[in-house]
């Protein structure tokens, strides 16, 4: 499979006549419906974000380094997630990149969610791909034991305090303000209302990204020995669960094991896991397996 090459400015259609076409103002009207969006997000409980932001972050160098911009190479394959051929995904490239950068700041990307028939979209991308703070580290820690019970214990708890810097005493302190029931245990809800403290969240989107991610799950899936490692017939079964025929997986395997170990180590597949060509469909395999 061959990767997307970068969307240049100059590859952008430039007739006249297509730039009058798509003139559009994209505040006022748009404004206002961002602005009402986003009052709706809040009122649902969308933790008063504007549609968009989470994808955002998520799109923006996700295992790699965050530049705050996006490339066409990152909102392409968004738009065939949305269900829209390269040139529909073109034109509205060119709508969005309103300073003709080459690139997409968050405020032009956030004004290209708010559009009427984006954003229905949007919120299920997100919905799917990058829920709140908290939902994808719930499903991880009451998964941990083999068996989803829809609670986290103490221990379970207990455990991310270390891992965020938190001493003992300060992690009974959060426990005791979460466990609103006095169960023992924290719901669904208790959880997602501790995660999404502004003292808390940001930490919560660390753990996530490092432990939560498509690509760190379907590791240590296929990592069944624990042994920190994926060998090659185990990533070629992957690769052809995507739909790879086998010559592309060795080319990739080629690509990605950098070190020549003959292994992948998770640094490696997650590399891999995160290339705009590969991670929209390793989500998908992702969710037929249940991982």
């Amino acid at each position: 499979p061959s990767r997307p090459d970068e969307l240049k400015v100059h590859d952008c259609p430039s007739n006249e006549s297509f730039k009058m076409n798509f003139t559009i103002s994209l505040n006022g009207a748009m404004q206002s419906h961002m602005n009402s969006m986003a009052q709706m997000m809040q009122s649902q409980g969308g933790f008063g974000q504007a549609p968009g932001q989470r994808l955002f972050r998520y799109l923006d160098g996700q295992g790699s380094v965050r530049e705050g911009l996006l490339s066409f190479q990152e909102f392409s394959p968004l738009c065939q997630q949305i269900g829209v051929a390269y040139e529909q995904a073109q034109q509205w490239w060119w709508q969005t990149d309103t300073d003709r950068s080459g690139t997409l700041s968050e405020q032009e990307f956030l004004q290209f969610c708010a559009r009427p028939d984006v954003s229905q979209h949007i919120y299920k991308l997100e919905a799917h791909l990058c829920p709140p703070p908290g939902v994808r580290l719930f499903k991880f820690l009451d998964g941990k034991g083999g068996c989803r019970e829809g609670v986290i214990t103490w221990q379970e708890f207990s455990q991310l305090c270390p891992m965020i810097g938190w001493p003992l005493q300060q992690a009974q302190s959060m426990w005791w303000q979460s466990d609103l029931d006095r169960s023992g245990t924290l719901n669904q809800q208790e959880f997602l209302r501790f995660a999404n403290r502004p003292d808390v969240a940001p930490f919560v989107q660390r753990l996530e990204d490092q432990a939560c991610s498509t690509g760190a799950r379907l590791f240590d899936h296929v990592d069944r020995s624990r042994m920190g490692q994926v060998s090659w017939q185990d990533f070629s079964g992957l690769i052809q669960q995507i739909g790879w025929p086998f010559d592309a997986a060795q080319r990739t395997w080629w690509e990605v094991d950098q070190d020549r170990s003959g292994t992948l180590s998770r640094q490696e597949f997650m590399q891999f896991a995160n290339r705009p060509d590969v991670r929209p469909q390793l989500e998908r395999l992702a969710h037929q397996m249940g991982v």
